[in-house]
């Protein structure tokens, strides 16, 4: 893995969705069970994201976009809407 970072400027092994960092996993790890490539169709890049896209990086996903949105109307000025709770069905009482 050093040699492959190290001759091939490799990015850190981190899912582009949620966020999580798989540093320290081996390469077979990464390959078979942590990690896989996907493609963003319309720009043609390619990214790591958690493979079978947990609902953990489903979630990590949608709070980072949530940042996301909010500092680009914040940069815009434009007025940023409150949060709205999700219902979450499900659960015991």
């Amino acid at each position: 893995m050093a040699a492959l970072h190290t001759e091939h400027e490799l990015s850190a092994p981190v899912c582009g969705l949620c966020g999580h960092d798989y540093t320290g996993r081996s390469w077979r790890q990464l390959r078979d069970v942590d990690l896989r490539i996907l493609a963003s169709a319309p720009a043609g890049d390619q990214f790591l994201a958690c493979r079978d896209l947990p609902q953990s990086c489903r979630d990590g996903a949608a709070q980072r976009q949530m940042h996301l949105d909010r500092a680009a109307r914040e940069g815009f000025g434009l007025p940023v809407p409150p949060p709205r709770l999700r219902v979450v069905p499900g659960g015991r009482r």
